[in-house]
């Protein structure tokens, strides 16, 4: 097959849609945090303002005061820092980010896709739908891992594409070690990509003493051990570095690598305020509770990426069983197991992986990894893999930007109300008490009020006198009353005064058509302690 060359028009009209994308994302309310914007952004928006890579905003930490922050691996925040020193942790990194990490696996993507398509047409239909997603990402969750390990594991990837040597092994465990930095999950996805093209490889040794060729096996055996301990080496180097600074930082990892992760159950929840322990699945009974909660909780993003993840399994099946080359068999096999059956079953709740894997399963074979495109009859499946992870995301997308465009006038207040806020603190100085900010608004009041603490964490073993202020939220509230939102129950029983409240309620709607029945506004109850 002739190499991709890309035609005039079709990079004047990417780079068209990523700038127009780009306006239309400075036009749009920023996504100002989700879930997990506490345990990905913290840390280390605490470290560049001088204070260390510490947090007391984590699950379980039943303590405002802040400790180094261990319970994930840091490689993300990591990267996040390169971008945080320059734009800060407030809105504009909101905005900016998100369009980053979007980049890596939007351009595997395109060229991906292109690469494997010859006729106009389809070309520019797959055009067409790349424009439509572009900053879609992998799953719109910026502040997830995901985008970062993707950057990662398709760097390993495009290393892998040829024979191991010394210099290469070396690299790609230094950049499989680097993917387990930003997620143990890819960790575990860098090691079976290394296993799978080190096995193809003596595969291919055991060919050339067939065929009367030269063979050396302790080779093949040497670069294993290179590029294992490669990939072990950055681990163990972070792991002896938080080990000194805190001998209690690797306990703390390991707990949640337990109980957060591989046991974790349908009833875990760290807005458990007496955060009970988290108890394992143990039965088949549980572990059955856990996929039938799993299912009856899909989102409609989650729904489709598990759709797109089947779809790929089968079209996988497909490319093994026809496939005349036991190598390019065996890579499949492995890519199967680790794409699509790994995290489904072992990682239920953990959905984001898919979105991982589901971007990560193309660009294996438009790579050729492990000589899996050994057939080139069937290359069309590729842009058509790519074309699938794209559509996947396409109605949560929609929908995510209507809920934005709609929300832009409570956004506004949102402003409004975080200058509030600052200009209080700037008169009654809170020292070292924090404030309660829910995820969903975190960029908008890390900058404002610095030692903010995430409602959804707090433990009876904590001190409500800590609480200096509290920012009320009502996004996603069903009724929406101004001034009805209870404050969090844990400093229900303090004396307040509020400060601002909310004002508007939001109904996100098509052509005058109610999509939600929840209220979206971004606006808040603002508290302040009386006596403080």
């Amino acid at each position: 097959m002739e190499e991709w060359k890309p035609k005039r028009e079709e990079i004047l009209f990417a780079i068209f849609c990523i700038i127009g994308w780009v306006a239309v994302w400075m036009y749009l309310p920023p996504a100002l945090g989700g879930t997990d914007v506490y345990l990905f952004r913290d840390p280390a928006c605490n470290f560049l303002a001088g204070e260390g890579f510490r947090t007391a905003s984590f699950e379980h930490s039943r303590s405002f005061q802040p400790v180094l922050f261990s319970i994930y691996t840091p490689g993300s925040m990591w990267m996040f820092m390169l971008f945080a020193r320059i734009f800060g942790c407030g809105t504009t990194i909101a905005r900016v980010y998100p369009i980053l990490c979007a980049l890596p696996p939007a351009s595997i993507a395109l060229v991906g896709g292109l690469r494997f398509l010859k006729n106009t047409r389809s070309r520019w239909i797959f055009l067409l739908l790349w424009a439509s997603v572009f900053p879609a990402g992998l799953g719109m969750a910026s502040e997830r891992p995901e985008a970062v390990s993707f950057l990662w594991l398709l760097l390993l990837v495009i290393v892998l594409r040829k024979q191991p040597g010394v210099g290469r092994s070396v690299v790609a465990g230094i950049l499989g070690g680097m993917a387990a930095l930003s997620e143990p999950f890819a960790g575990i996805l860098a090691f079976l990509l290394i296993a799978g093209w080190l096995i193809t490889a003596l595969e291919l040794e055991k060919s050339s003493i067939m065929t009367g060729g030269r063979t050396n096996l302790a080779t093949i055996a040497r670069n294993a051990v290179i590029s294992m301990s490669c990939l072990a080496l950055p681990v163990a180097l972070t792991a002896l570095c938080f080990y000194h600074i805190d001998n209690q930082s690797l306990k703390r990892f390991l707990w949640e690598a337990k109980y957060g992760g591989v046991q974790r159950s349908i009833d875990y929840s760290a807005t458990d305020l007496n955060h009970a322990p988290v108890k394992a699945a143990k039965s088949w009974h549980d572990i059955l509770q856990t996929y039938k909660g799993v299912a009856m909780g899909m989102s409609l993003l989650r729904m489709f990426t598990y759709l797109a993840a089947g779809v790929m399994l089968v079209i996988c099946i497909y490319l093994i069983l026809s496939s005349k080359s036991r190598k390019a068999r065996f890579s499949l096999a492995i890519a199967a197991f680790g794409c699509f059956l790994f995290p489904v079953v072992v990682f239920p709740l953990e959905y984001k992986y898919l979105y991982l894997t589901c971007a990560l399963f193309p660009a294996l074979l438009a790579l050729n990894w492990g000589r899996s495109r050994s057939d080139q009859s069937r290359t069309f499946l590729i842009p058509l893999l790519f074309a699938i992870n794209l559509a996947c995301t396409l109605p949560a997308f929609l929908l995510y930007i209507i809920q934005m465009s709609e929300s832009r006038p409570t956004y506004k207040y949102a402003l409004q109300q975080a200058d509030t806020l600052k200009h209080y603190l700037q008169q009654h100085p809170l020292g070292d008490k924090v404030v309660l900010v829910p995820g969903t608004h975190y960029y908008l009041y890390k900058d404002v009020a610095h030692n903010i603490y995430n409602t959804g964490y707090l433990s009876r073993y904590e001190n409500p006198d800590d609480v200096g202020a509290v920012v009320n939220c009502y996004e996603a509230t069903k009724i929406f009353v101004p001034g009805s939102l209870p404050i969090p129950e844990f400093v229900s029983s303090e004396q307040w005064t509020e400060i601002s409240s909310a004002k508007n309620s939001l109904n996100v709607s098509l052509l005058h058509h109610r999509l939600m029945s929840r209220n979206w506004g971004l606006e808040c109850d603002i508290y302040v302690r009386r006596d403080n």
